[in-house]
């Protein structure tokens, strides 16, 4: 098991919660508390937006993802009783819904051992981008 703790934040998240408006970068900011008596590496950062609700009986856990997101991969290192953070952007182009977001981090100890750990999961509306007047793609 891993001794750290991993916080998720949308910094433009408002009252209502986080929204992924369409052709907009979406960012979060993924922070790595070591508690770990060595350094920890943060390897990756990946995730999925899948459909809310149940699945019809028979379908895999994998049938509700509606997204795949893009990998990323750091080389950031986390000394032990420190804390440090990293930015995660996508952008999708989806017919607006809700959806749960699940960012997973890949991150080994000194060791070698491998660990998957989840950075976040949580829901989210898609949204279309607001259209003004002045906007010469109308």
């Amino acid at each position: 098991m891993l001794a750290a703790d991993i916080e998720t934040t949308f910094p433009e998240a408002d009252i209502f919660g986080v929204k992924l408006v369409n052709g907009r970068p979406t960012k979060a900011l993924v922070e790595f508390a070591n508690h770990e008596e060595t350094p920890i590496q943060v390897a990756l950062l990946t995730g999925t937006l899948s459909k809310l609700g149940e699945l019809p009986a028979g379908a895999l856990g994998t049938d509700a993802i509606v997204r795949n997101l893009t990998a990323v991969r750091y080389a950031l290192s986390v000394e032990p009783g420190e804390k440090k953070a990293v930015p995660y952007s996508f952008v999708q182009d989806m017919q607006p819904q809700d959806v749960r977001i699940q960012l997973v981090a890949v991150v080994y100890n000194s060791a070698g051992d491998v660990f998957q750990v989840q950075a976040y999961d949580g829901t989210a509306a898609i949204v279309e981008a607001p259209i003004s007047i002045f906007d010469p793609q109308m």
